[in-house]
C-alpha cells in the first residue's frame, strides 16, 4: 500500500506540475493572442484610416472641382446678364428716344392746331364784334 501511495503521491504531482505546465502555456497563448490582435487591430485601423484619407481627398477635389465649374457658370452668366441688359438699355434707350421724338411731333401738331383754333376764334370774335357794332 506504501508503494500505491507512493505511486499516487508521485502521479498526483507529475499531474500538478502538467497542470501549471498547461496553465502556463494557456497564459502565453493569451499574451500571444492579444498582441496578435492588437497588432491586427492596429493595421486594420490604419488600413481605415488610409482609406478614409484617400476617400476625403477624393471628395474634396471633387468638391473644389465642382465649385470651379460652377464659378466658370456663374461667370458665363453674369457676362450673359450684363450683355442682356447692356441691349436692353440700349433698346429702351433708342425706343425712349423714338418716343421723345413722336411726343415732340405730337405735342407740335397740337400747338399748330390749337394756335389755328385760337386765331380762328379770334376771327369770329372780331367779325361777331363788327356785325354787333354795325347792327346797333
Amino acid at each position: 500500500m506504501a508503494a500505491h501511495t507512493a505511486t499516487l503521491n508521485e502521479r498526483a504531482g507529475v499531474e500538478s506540475g502538467a497542470m501549471e505546465e498547461l496553465q502556463q502555456k494557456h497564459a502565453e497563448a493569451i499574451a500571444d493572442l492579444k498582441e496578435k490582435i492588437e497588432l491586427e487591430n492596429k493595421a486594420y485601423l490604419e488600413t481605415l484610416r488610409d482609406s478614409h484619407e484617400s476617400e476625403i481627398k477624393e471628395l474634396n477635389d471633387s468638391h473644389y472641382s465642382n465649385i470651379s465649374e460652377l464659378e466658370a457658370e456663374l461667370k458665363t452668366l453674369q457676362e450673359k446678364y450684363d450683355t442682356d441688359i447692356t441691349a436692353l438699355q440700349s433698346s429702351a434707350g433708342g425706343e425712349v428716344e423714338a418716343l421723345k421724338a413722336v411726343h415732340a411731333t405730337e405735342i407740335q401738331v397740337l400747338e399748330e392746331k390749337h394756335a389755328k383754333e385760337l386765331k380762328d376764334t379770334e376771327n369770329i370774335t372780331k367779325v361777331t364784334t363788327r356785325n354787333d357794332t354795325f347792327s346797333l
